[in-house]
């Protein structure tokens, strides 16, 4: 009976340890099955925050975009409205500047027609001083006419130099080539003195001053070399400057530059 009852407590500690062992075995397994649970959570976990963080970044950056937007769109609109304002500005002043456009339209034509009434009126006045200094000059040869006959001096007579008739001639030629001098070389005609006052060649000076009348009248290009003395006998010096006209005359008619070269001796 003893014996059955040890058998009995010897199978009842058996149990008891075998049920102990699987016991812990179930709890050390259960222990690492939550130990690999808690690091997978874990690591969930942390997964989850780094997204988490991410979105929020990302929502921050989209919230920001979302400002920087509305912030362009509203100064978008407010460079839409100061262009607007601009173009009415400008539309205005391009009305502005036809209707002056317009106006000096106009008045260039009333400047225009003015003008050409003036130049009307200057061709009249030119035709009529060309008519003045016409009859000046008719008046100034009838008066040297009238001159030479108070003098004696007749149109085909034979000149001599007792009878004074070439100093009287030459005296007229004087005058003539200083009225030239006046009207188409002098800077001022209504000068008080004249070159033919005070110069010591009255020939030669006669002769420069009908080159200068060419050049300045008919664009004549004309220079004169006088290698020549003064000539002192009245008949002699005018006979040289109408020989110097006559030649000066049919030189203005070419278009080369020609030079007319005076030489003498005693």
């Amino acid at each position: 009976m003893l014996i059955a009852i040890v058998i009995v407590a010897l199978l009842a500690v058996g149990v008891v340890l075998a049920m102990y062992v699987t016991a812990n075995r179930a709890a050390a397994r259960a222990q690492a099955d939550a130990q690999v649970r808690e690091s997978a959570l874990t690591t969930e976990r942390d997964q989850l925050g780094e997204l988490s963080t991410t979105r929020s970044r990302q929502l921050e950056a989209a919230r920001a975009t979302s400002i920087e937007r509305e912030v362009t769109l509203t100064e978008l609109e407010a460079q839409v409205t100061k262009l607007d304002a601009q173009s009415t500005q400008l539309s205005g002043v391009v009305r502005r500047l036809g209707r002056e456009l317009d106006d000096a339209k106009v008045t260039v034509a009333e400047q225009a027609a003015r003008i050409e009434g003036q130049s009307s009126e200057i061709s009249a006045l030119v035709a009529d001083n060309s008519f003045l200094q016409a009859r000046a000059e008719s008046a100034k040869t009838e008066a040297a006419a009238a001159e030479a006959r108070n003098t004696g001096i007749v149109i085909g007579d034979v000149l001599s130099a007792d009878d004074g008739q070439p100093a009287t001639l030459w005296s007229l030629e004087l005058a003539r080539s200083e009225r030239t001098w006046r009207t188409s070389v002098a800077a001022d005609p209504f000068a008080a003195s004249s070159p033919f006052e005070t110069t010591d060649d009255p020939v030669r000076l006669a002769v420069e001053v009908e080159a200068a009348a060419l050049r300045e009248n008919v664009g004549a290009f004309i220079s004169i070399d006088w290698q020549a003395g003064p000539v002192a006998d009245p008949s002699r010096a005018h006979l040289i400057v109408r020989i110097a006209q006559e030649l000066l005359e049919a030189a203005a008619r070419n278009p080369q530059p020609l030079r007319l070269v005076a030489k003498g001796d005693d």
